[in-house]
Formats: C-alpha cells, sequence, structure tokens
C-alpha cells in the first residue's frame, strides 16, 4: 500500500490505481499500486525533466511499466554554442551564450530523453592572441591552455551547464580530422594559394575591409590597431558557393532572429574568397597547413569545424546524420558572417547539408545601455553576479530579464526585482500556498479527493501552457517566461477568488487539484531555467513538504570576490 501523502488516484479502463510520482536520483518516474488486487507496478526513467501526466499514467499501467513511446527510438538535436577564445576568464557575455545553450538542451531533453539530445561548448585554442598571452604569462601554451581549460569548466559547474562535449581545439584527434577536411577541399579544387595584402585586426583573427572598420578602427576592438599584412597565404573559394547560399537562405535557412534576415542576405550576397591560413614565423601557434610547414591554418577555418566532427562527422557508425538534421548553433552578433556564412560555405564544400537553425543572440550593454569595456570600467563580472545572488537569480535574470534576441542592459535592481516579483511571490508563494492546503485539508478528511486526476479542471490553463511550450519550441525562451509568469499570476487570482481555505468554499477537490496541476505543469517547465531551485519546488510537490523554495533577495553593493 502507498503512503497517502502525496499519493494520486486514477481510473484506467474501469480500475481504480494508486500512485505516487517517485523523483528519485537521476531520474523520476511513478510507483502505481491496485488496492483491490495488490497488484504493484514501479517506472523509471532517467531525464527528471520528464512530464508525468495522466495519459503517460494509465500507459505505464496499461503496459505493465513499458510504455511504447519510451521504447522506440525518438528524434535526436544537436545544439552548440560557439568556442570562446581561451586568452582570458570567461565575462557575463559567455556567461548569457552558455545559459541560453544548457536552458534549451534541458528543455528538449525533458522531450526527447537525455540520449537523444547533445550540447556541445568548448574553447578555440590557436591563433596569435593565445601566443602572445601565453607568452605574456610566462608560461609555456599548453600549460597556460590546461589552466585555462580547467577554470573554464568551474565557471560551467558554477553555472549548472550541463554539457555533453566540450570541445577543445588543441586536442590532437582535432588536428588529424581538420587536416583530412583540408585535403578534401584542396583536392576538390576549393583551396589555393595567392599573394594577399590587406588589414587585419589581431582581435578579430581576421582580415578587414575598409567599409568593416570605423575610423580606422575594428569596432569590436577599437584599442587594437589594425595592421596591414601582405604574404602568400591559403584561400578558400568561397564565392563558389555564393549562389547555393543564397538559395539556402531564400528557401531553407532558419534565422532568429528575423531581424538578422537582411544582414545576412547582404553578407552572402557580397561573400569574396577568404584567407584561411597565415604565415608560419607569425603565428606559430595553430595546426600546420599539410604538405607546407611555412603556413598555419587559419583559427576559424577548424575551429569552426568542431561543429560536426563532435557529433561523428568523420565515424561511419554515429549519428551525425540524424543530429545534423535537427542542429541549432547560437552565437552572438559579432559572429554572423562565421556562422551564417563562412560556416556554411564549408558544409557546402563538404556536401553537407546546411545548419537547421541559427541562433543570433543580443550582446549585454550596461544599465546605461552603453558597450562594456575595461577602460570604461563598466564591465559585469559573472563570479560576482554569482557570489551576490546566487546561480538560479543569474540565469533567470539572463532568461527572463534579459532579451532573448536583442541588446539589453545589465541592472541589479532589475535582476532582484523581477526574481523576487516572478519567483518569491508568485511562483514560490502559490507552491508553498497549495501545498499547505493540501495537508490541511487531507488531514481533515481522510477522504479528500484532491489527487483524482478527473477533477483537474485544465480547461482553465491548458492553451497558455500549450503557448509556453510552442514559444520553448521557437527558442523564444524570454517570451515563454513572462507567459509562463502570466499563468502563475492566473492561478495565483483564481486560488483568491475560489478561497479553498474558506470553511464554505465550493468545489475545494477540484480548485486544489488543478492548482497542484498548474503548478507541477509550471515546475516542468522551470526546471530548464532554475534547475537548482526548481528540483527544490518539485520535491516539495510531489512528496507535499511545505518550505520556502525562493526565499526574497535583497540588492548587493559589494561582495567580496570569490576566484575560481
Amino acid at each position: 500500500m502507498l503512503p497517502s501523502k502525496g499519493r494520486r488516484n486514477i481510473n484506467v479502463d474501469g480500475v481504480q490505481w494508486h500512485y505516487i510520482v517517485n523523483p528519485g536520483y537521476g531520474g523520476c518516474g511513478i510507483i502505481a499500486h491496485n488496492p483491490e488486487s495488490g497488484e504493484k507496478i514501479e517506472w523509471n526513467h532517467s531525464s527528471y525533466d520528464i512530464q508525468i501526466t495522466p495519459s503517460l499514467v494509465a500507459e505505464i499501467i496499461r503496459t505493465k511499466g513499458h510504455p511504447e513511446g519510451f521504447n522506440q527510438p525518438r528524434p535526436k538535436k544537436y545544439i552548440t554554442t560557439t568556442l570562446p577564445y581561451a586568452n582570458s576568464v570567461p565575462h557575463i557575455g559567455h556567461a548569457f551564450e552558455f545559459i541560453i545553450g544548457d536552458a534549451i538542451a534541458r528543455y528538449f531533453r525533458g522531450k526527447l530523453g537525455d540520449a537523444n539530445v547533445h550540447f556541445n561548448i568548448g574553447l578555440d585554442e590557436h591563433g596569435k592572441k593565445i601566443w602572445d598571452a601565453s607568452v605574456a604569462a610566462g608560461k609555456p601554451v599548453k600549460q597556460y591552455l590546461d589552466e585555462l581549460d580547467y577554470g573554464w569548466k568551474v565557471f560551467c559547474s558554477t553555472f549548472n551547464i550541463q554539457y555533453n562535449s566540450f570541445y577543445r581545439t588543441s586536442n590532437k584527434k582535432h588536428y588529424a580530422l581538420v587536416e583530412r577536411f583540408w585535403n578534401e577541399c584542396k583536392t576538390k579544387g576549393f583551396i589555393y594559394k595567392k599573394q594577399y595584402q590587406g588589414k587585419y585586426c589581431v582581435g578579430c583573427e581576421s582580415f578587414k575591409l575598409d567599409k568593416d572598420l570605423v575610423d580606422g578602427k575594428c569596432e569590436d576592438h577599437p584599442s587594437t590597431e589594425i595592421q596591414f599584412i601582405e604574404e602568400e597565404n591559403y584561400f578558400f573559394t568561397l564565392s563558389k558557393f555564393r549562389k547555393e547560399l543564397s538559395e539556402w537562405f531564400e528557401t531553407k535557412a532558419d534565422l532568429r532572429p528575423y531581424t538578422k534576415q537582411e544582414e545576412l542576405k547582404n553578407i552572402i550576397e557580397d561573400i569574396q574568397d577568404i584567407s584561411i591560413s597565415r604565415k608560419r614565423e607569425v603565428v606559430p601557434w595553430g595546426i600546420m597547413v599539410p604538405n607546407d610547414p611555412s603556413q598555419t591554418i587559419y583559427v576559424w577555418f577548424e575551429a569552426l569545424l568542431n561543429y560536426i566532427l563532435i557529433i561523428g562527422y568523420y565515424d561511419e557508425k554515429s549519428d551525425f546524420k540524424e543530429y545534423w538534421k535537427d542542429s541549432v548553433q547560437i552565437f552572438g552578433p559579432d559572429n554572423l558572417k562565421f556562422q551564417g556564412a563562412i560556416f556554411q560555405g564549408l558544409l557546402s564544400a563538404a556536401g553537407v547539408e546546411h545548419t537547421g537553425t541559427l541562433l543570433c543572440h543580443g550582446t549585454i550593454l550596461d544599465k546605461e545601455g552603453k558597450k562594456m569595456s575595461k577602460t570604461v570600467g563598466n564591465v559585469i563580472d559573472p563570479i560576482d553576479q554569482f557570489n551576490k545572488y546566487g546561480v538560479d537569480a543569474v540565469r533567470y535574470y539572463a532568461l527572463a530579464g534579459l532579451r532573448t534576441y536583442g541588446n539589453s542592459g545589465w541592472d541589479e535592481e532589475q535582476l532582484v526585482n523581477i526574481y523576487n516579483a516572478h519567483l518569491a511571490d508568485n511562483y514560490g508563494n502559490l507552491l508553498t500556498r497549495v501545498v499547505h492546503l493540501i495537508n490541511l485539508k487531507s488531514a481533515e478528511n481522510d477522504d479528500f479527493g484532491w489527487s483524482d486526476d478527473d477533477k483537474i479542471n485544465k480547461e482553465l490553463f491548458k492553451n497558455h501552457f500549450d503557448t509556453v511550450r510552442e514559444l520553448w519550441d521557437n527558442y523564444d525562451i524570454s517570451a515563454a517566461l513572462h507567459k509562463l509568469n502570466d499563468i502563475l499570476t492566473q492561478a495565483n487570482q483564481y486560488i483568491t477568488e475560489k478561497a479553498p481555505w474558506k470553511k464554505d468554499a465550493q468545489d475545494v477537490e477540484v480548485v486544489l487539484a488543478t492548482l497542484y496541476w498548474v503548478l507541477e505543469e509550471a515546475t516542468l517547465l522551470y526546471l530548464p531555467v532554475i534547475p537548482n531551485r526548481g528540483y527544490q519546488a518539485i520535491n516539495s510537490l510531489y512528496s507535499l513538504r511545505k518550505e520556502i523554495v525562493f526565499p526574497k533577495i535583497n540588492l548587493v553593493e559589494t561582495i567580496e570576490k570569490q576566484q575560481i
């Protein structure tokens, strides 16, 4: 017999069953019990984010713990961020991109299962900037990179970034695969050598045209002097794929936000052949051009290939095609040309389908709307924010308080206000009230039927939850979270109107069953964003343990910095 606390009832084909949702370590499941026959059925799933709906419970009971849908192959999904240059510690922009990718990956793991979602991040570890940084640090380049690699992984752990792969371009396997890709392009006639002269930005590790500069400076690195370089390099015939890329853009390309489409269209129309190597004496740290020890492969050329190499592009036994079919690349606005044009040209050269979805997130500014700069002194340190407010508050603000695809100013006062308003006051308060009332009513009446699934009035909220999931499916995270907050505002109004705590209240079982369902649905949709507090909330809900899951936070002016 199952314990009465947290137990729910369901009628399956005319037979009454009791069940409890059993969130176990590393997964979630149910235990169902037939009180008449004594039959007991247990079912567990590896993903903690799976939605335990009444229809799923009924299917589990009918199939004796072997629901057909979970035994069949499900679609695969691949999500990747860019690889930041490994020449410094992570900044708030890196945190923003990683958190976006992590939340999307967690959401789709809940839909497709852990084994069917691959989330890739990593470090771009080659180039002149990396070499110069290691020299300035007085360390051998490999030691310098290994130390940075450790710090970046600690950073990811700090912000609950649950990646499947952390790609390092200094890995020897990467060298071999890049050389193979280079040789294939060379054999196909897509690589040639010529004398070249042009303006070069060390900060971007790329050549610049006059139209790319503002007052003779790189807009992204205004303090770095533009160099004029004349040398013999290898070139990739990107212009050969202009027509193919234009057709892809017009018919199949999925770029968010849509306001970026005109910019990418213009980039594709203007593409020219591009330099893909530097003289070894100038850039000594990187992958040597095959059969030409005088040249180093351009850092971005080989780094971009990580997106397909990590999921087994050259491995015949891999699920590369299945993953790449639903691929998502996440990047900032300064990366649109590389992700949306140059990398797509490399895919064309390899005969690989273009990226499924391109997500170009916004830039984080200071609270005055100004670009962050160490010189100005307005740079936001993500570790400082973590120390002040905790991981879930920072994650929630990054995804709900900032615009996913537009520029936003980071404002700590707004961070505190949105966390307290959405999570402490709206969501957390409703969670505490509903758990308390269910315990109270159950103690007063052993037959209190809050747990009967047929008592739930889903019509009040179902369409709204469908909208939230649709927004998640379309990667509109900020809008999804604001819609979810609207649902909880409606739910708080519902409990106030129905007042189930009053002795003469009507339909108390229906009200509490409905609100419990709302909280369960909402919590599962919050889990990708606030995994720590989200798991605490769902445990409180399933065990009917009353606790303050979301205590209010206060604005903190200064705090001693924690080193990672």
